[in-house]
């Protein structure tokens, strides 16, 4: 009878140097998210290029985020300062792009890849064909061309622009679904 598992009573030192660079990495990211977090608490005079009042404060105040209430107030969904959005159309927005945009691009994918998956016909070797050329070819640089085109189409700044970008099935989740549609029997 084989085993299982295989168990280490000690680390490698291949393990031991992968767990120190994720460890600094980890540290990088969190120093970075505290850093800024103790950023927002500065008063707006003390925000210069000089180094030495980089990291230190002269005082901790909470006058930012009096400023993003006031100029975000007036009524719940238009703005206060200057035709600026409501705090209501933001927190709207906020949750349109978080979790509206994952849950289209989710399905989008998913349905993309479980026809292209099930159904044996020429589009779906065509639309798989695609998906792999797109991850091979490098595209840096696009989004200048998308939101050319959103304004030619007077698309920019609207939420159906938002939907028909965030509903797009290329990428790496279409071939984790498309394997995941292959393996289930045609019973």
């Amino acid at each position: 009878m084989a085993k299982a598992g295989v168990n280490r009573d000690k680390f490698s030192p291949l393990t031991v140097i992968m767990l120190v660079v994720l460890l600094a990495w980890c540290f990088v990211f969190l120093f970075a998210m505290f850093w800024a977090l103790m950023q927002s608490f500065k008063v707006p005079t003390e925000f210069t290029y000089d180094k030495k009042s980089f990291w230190k404060f002269n005082e901790i105040t909470f006058v930012n985020y009096k400023y993003v209430v006031l100029f975000a107030s007036g009524d719940w969904m238009g703005g206060g300062y200057k035709g600026s959005p409501g705090f209501g159309e933001i927190a709207l927005n906020t949750f349109m792009y978080s979790v509206g945009g994952a849950f289209l691009h989710v399905v989008s994918t998913c349905l993309m890849a479980y026809l292209a998956a099930r159904y044996n016909y020429f589009f779906s070797k065509i639309i798989y064909t695609i998906v792999i050329v797109t991850m091979v070819v490098p595209i840096i640089g696009s989004q200048a061309s998308e939101i050319e085109i959103l304004k030619n189409f007077n698309l920019y700044n609207t939420r159906f622009a938002f939907i028909v970008l965030k509903a797009g099935f290329i990428g790496m989740y279409f071939l984790v679904f498309y394997a995941a549609f292959k393996t289930i029997p045609m019973t």
